[in-house]
């Protein structure tokens, strides 16, 4: 046996098994390089907990979605907000799932994201409140953004408010804002603020937008989305809402400004001796 031993190490046969072993050793370099190279959507969702895989079956029967592009990007209470593709990630969708209301879903292509902030409210839910009038209506907004790699991020808000008003309000407050709401068609409306006898008011619209409106003897209003950046990425410094007031009476022109942080509340900033801004551009000498 030594000697066959011997006679195979002399040989160079003792080549044969570290060929094997570098062949092998190749091999599952390129399974892994190939494994790496394959495509496959970013896992960007969070881990789901107990009960919510259920969901995720049923909002996956509502749509077509591309597979394995559904992930839950956010949850707040027993609200998830997901986000999938369709189309082979032509079309990104955004839903907003309560446990007790129907789903909300919307949906959008890939020049409509490029332009607008895709996002889901969801209806209002009243629920009485002890040792008050009226009732609360509580409403859930999600939003998702898309970074420059192609990554989801979403979050999600919580809205809550009294359908009578605050209590502080006067009689003639909570009129004022009866009218006002029912002019304007806004889901909730609360003072903002108040200025030379004149009240300020902040409310939503029913498409979620923030609203700004004051009553002069004639209704100002200006409503929009609020803007939603990345983190790290400084926002253009301007305010969410603007509206000039003309000179009136006593009361001197003024501009009220309604500026709106991702991360703070809403405030209210009036500054006095603004021009107001025409609405039809005059034309110049000589036209």
């Amino acid at each position: 046996m030594r000697e066959r031993i011997r006679g195979w190490v002399a040989s160079g046969q003792r080549r044969l098994p570290r060929l094997l072993l570098g062949t092998g050793v190749a091999l599952l370099l390129l399974g892994l390089a190939i494994g790496w190279a394959i495509p496959r959507p970013p896992d960007v969702g969070l881990a789901l907990r107990a009960g919510e895989s259920v969901r995720l079956d049923a909002v996956l029967k509502d749509q077509n979605y591309d597979t394995g592009s559904v992930a839950l990007l956010d949850r707040l209470d027993d609200v998830l907000l997901w986000a999938g593709t369709k189309s082979e990630g032509a079309v990104r969708c955004l839903v907003l799932d309560q446990p007790t209301h129907p789903r909300v879903t919307n949906c959008a292509g890939r020049e409509q994201l490029a332009q607008e902030t895709l996002s889901v409210t969801s209806t209002e839910v009243d629920s009485p409140v002890p040792g008050q009038r009226g009732t609360q209506q509580t409403q859930f907004s999600g939003i998702v953004l898309v970074s420059p790699r192609g990554y989801p991020v979403g979050s999600l808000r919580k809205y809550t408010f009294s359908s009578d008003g605050p209590m502080s309000m006067s009689a003639e407050d909570r009129a004022a804002s009866e009218r006002i709401s029912g002019e304007q068609e806004l889901q909730y409306i609360q003072i903002a603020g108040r200025w030379r006898g004149l009240t300020i008011w902040q409310g939503m619209s029913r498409d979620g937008e923030q609203c700004l409106v004051i009553d002069d003897g004639a209704t100002h209003a200006e409503c929009a989305e609020q803007q939603v950046t990345f983190p790290g990425v400084a926002p253009e410094e301007k305010p969410l809402l603007t509206i000039d007031l003309p000179a009136r009476d006593q009361r001197p022109s003024a501009r009220a400004e309604m500026w709106a942080p991702m991360y703070t509340g809403p405030y209210l900033v009036i500054t006095e001796g603004v021009t107001a801004r025409s609405l039809i551009p005059t034309a110049p000498p000589g036209d």
